[in-house]
């Protein structure tokens, strides 16, 4: 038997109320996280007058709604503009939240940010916690550092000054 992945009814783009039907199915199959990556690929229709911001707050209140409505968890994925290397030593800062392409509004509307920060020199992938809304669900201004490995794709904690190899030992 095949099994084929569930594309949700968000897939192209994020209506104003999901069908019952469609809400119905996703509960019967068990969604519980629904991950948009990256955040481009929902369809941007802007009405006529309304700014990139205002669409980027219109679309996060529909997804925190939706999130609530449907008790599951969202994950959006925004990625950061471009961020120009140092002239001097070819190093380039740590990427913010306030580096996402469109709205400073990612970071105020969010109950949580994480920011992925990759070292290829040192095969090192750091998350950086900038922000949890509610503090008994964690800190923010954390951080912990991860290795790839290349043997079975996944990521491990780490020791950033322990020198790893391309396997990830």
């Amino acid at each position: 038997r095949q099994v084929t992945p569930y594309q949700h009814p968000l897939r192209k783009a994020f209506p104003e109320r999901c069908e019952q039907r469609e809400l119905a199915e996703s509960r019967r199959k068990g969604v519980r996280i629904l991950v948009i990556d990256p955040m481009n690929r929902l369809e941007q229709r802007l009405e006529p007058g309304q700014t990139e911001m205002d669409y980027i707050t219109d679309t996060l209140n529909k997804l925190g709604r939706f999130a609530t409505r449907n008790q599951c968890l969202v994950i959006l994925v925004a990625h950061p503009r471009k961020v120009n290397r140092n002239e001097k030593d070819g190093t380039r800062r740590r990427v913010e939240m306030n580096d996402i392409n469109g709205s400073a509004n990612f970071a105020n509307m969010s109950d949580f940010c994480l920011v992925v920060d990759r070292n290829d020199t040192k095969q090192i992938a750091t998350i950086y916690i900038e922000k949890v809304r509610f503090k008994h669900l964690g800190s923010a201004h954390t951080e912990a550092k991860f290795v790839y490995n290349h043997l079975n794709g996944r990521y491990w904690p780490c020791e950033e000054d322990v020198i790893h190899t391309p396997q990830g030992e």
